[in-house]
């Protein structure tokens, strides 16, 4: 599928359907290890942290995301406009 588009030149449903298939494949293997985790005979509900800990993650994402989303914002505003100094991009044959 992924490929077609490519071919099509469909870039952006090309990236989209990279990224579902990468999803599926870790969502399949996630099932398929279910209940069993990777270490001997454990399972997910032996291996599970006090809600303490889990509280504790929680907000360590929470502070990470605060400070790591703004800065990919920007760097992706960054790259995104278009430059001064360069000559607009026209599709076709010039007009010279």
């Amino acid at each position: 599928m992924g490929l077609a588009l490519l071919t099509r030149r469909r870039h952006v449903a090309a990236r989209g359907a990279a990224a579902l298939a990468v999803a599926a494949i870790l969502w399949a293997w996630g099932a398929a290890r279910y209940p069993a985790m990777p270490v001997g005979g454990v399972t997910v509900d032996q291996s599970a942290s006090r809600p303490a800990v889990l509280s504790a993650r929680l907000i360590a994402l929470a502070c990470g995301a605060v400070l790591v989303i703004p800065a990919l914002w920007l760097l992706y505003a960054t790259f995104q406009r278009a430059h001064t100094g360069e000559a607009p991009r026209t599709r076709g044959r010039s007009s010279s």
